[in-house]
């Protein structure tokens, strides 16, 4: 390929991507779908959206500033994709790099979202963080030890009270790290509700072997709250991944069912979700194959005593990885990633099942040699979906067809 030719075409690309991002000239099928780009790179991404009561879309995520540092940003959009506010970063100092996980989406039409502050010379925070819907910070809050924490999850309580998890690290023995759930419960204002931070998980004071608990999604009960978390154990070289499915009484201390969910190969939880009418949860997962590395899907159904009622391996013949899940109209719908080794494509993908996860029916976006990876799905307004992901993208669709 020429040097004139390549021109023509990065020309063409960058005149595509401006002409995406904001286009105001609505037609009639743009309220069903759009797609939408605002990242200039694969760095920047996408990892959580939520539909405002206005009608309006609040994305957040990570956006590259340097080769030394990256910032979490929020971006409003209205309810055609189109932005209503400059993509707008936090803490993009020199030298840090900071993410958020996951929102929730506040009373007052604001959002909560929870995530890591990382020094790149030390160590890294757990950061909570509220938001208007405009995208201005309100308040933020850090909280972890001197070794790395991060925040992974959170959930709004039937008190409106902020409920986080997500993991901090230990030393027990000599220099053996330990990771353990960590818990603590916020107001809306962002004072602590706690006297002090939860912190729950095993540690071994064999100095050949290291213990990681991590919470990774939190939903709350009338009765107490339901953590999903990943267990690994490091022994003789080797780092054994299982699922952890804890209940925790209303106040965080003590667990009061605990049930280990261990397969043939590596499994790291993603989310837990209740099903309405109190007929149990979905969780979701990805498996790893201890003997070539491949990914894929993970989906379970448990009781309401956390029982497995079943287990479900999701592969549609790549290596797959999810991050969201919604369920709706007896249907689940997985949002995530599915590689090619052969070709280094990375495709968003959208799966949708029947309720007992038979049946998959595999949609993806991307094309040959692009990297496009799906991180956050929401529900809208009329009944669709809104998802995000890789290149700070946003996809809105009326059904999974439109994919």
């Amino acid at each position: 390929m020429t040097p004139y030719i390549k021109t023509l075409i990065f020309f063409f690309l960058i005149i595509t991507a401006v002409i995406s991002c904001d286009n105001f000239d609505i037609s009639s099928k743009q309220s069903d779908t759009f797609i939408k780009f605002y990242g200039a790179t694969n760095l920047d991404y996408g990892s959580d959206v939520k539909q405002l009561p206005n009608g309006k879309y609040f994305v957040t995520g990570t956006v590259s500033l340097s080769e030394s540092n990256a910032s979490a940003f929020t971006l409003v959009t209205d309810e055609y994709g189109n932005s209503t506010t400059d993509l707008k970063t936090i803490a993009g100092e020199s030298n840090t790099s900071s993410r958020i996980a996951m929102t929730a989406l506040l009373p007052d039409g604001g959002i909560i979202a929870i995530g890591t502050y990382q020094v790149r010379s030390g160590n890294n925070d757990i950061w909570v963080l509220r938001f208007n819907s405009q995208g201005d910070t309100t308040w933020t809050r850090k909280f972890g030890s001197s070794n790395n924490d991060e925040g992974m999850g959170l959930v709004i309580n039937e008190n409106n009270e902020i409920v986080c998890i997500g993991y901090t690290t230990v030393v027990v023995g000599t220099n053996i790290p330990d990771k353990q759930i960590w818990m603590h419960k916020l107001s809306l204002e962002g004072s602590e509700l706690w006297p002090k931070e939860r912190i729950h998980g095993a540690t071994d004071d064999d100095e050949k072997i290291a213990i990681d608990d991590i919470g990774n999604y939190i939903i709350s009960e009338n009765d107490g709250y339901i953590v999903v978390c990943t267990i690994s154990e490091f022994s003789a070289g080797r780092n054994d991944k299982n699922i952890n499915v804890i209940k925790f009484d209303i106040n965080g201390l003590h667990p009061l069912i605990i049930r280990q969910i261990k397969l043939s190969n590596d499994e790291e939880s993603k989310i837990i979700k209740a099903i309405p009418e109190s007929n149990g949860y979905f969780v979701l997962a990805n498996s790893t194959s201890i003997t070539d590395g491949s990914s894929d899907i993970l989906l379970m159904k448990l009781n309401n005593n956390l029982d497995t009622t079943y287990t479900r391996i999701i592969d549609n013949g790549e290596s797959e990885t999810a991050s969201a899940l919604v369920y709706k109209n007896n249907r689940i719908y997985i949002l995530g990633t599915s590689y090619n080794t052969r070709n280094d494509t990375r495709r968003m993908l959208l799966i949708s099942t029947s309720d007992n996860g038979e049946n998959p029916v595999y949609n993806y976006y991307g094309f040959t040699k692009e990297r496009i990876e799906g991180f956050g799905m929401g529900e809208t307004a009329d009944g669709g979906f809104i998802l995000t992901g890789s290149n700070i993208l946003l996809y809105k669709m009326l059904n999974p067809g439109d994919f």
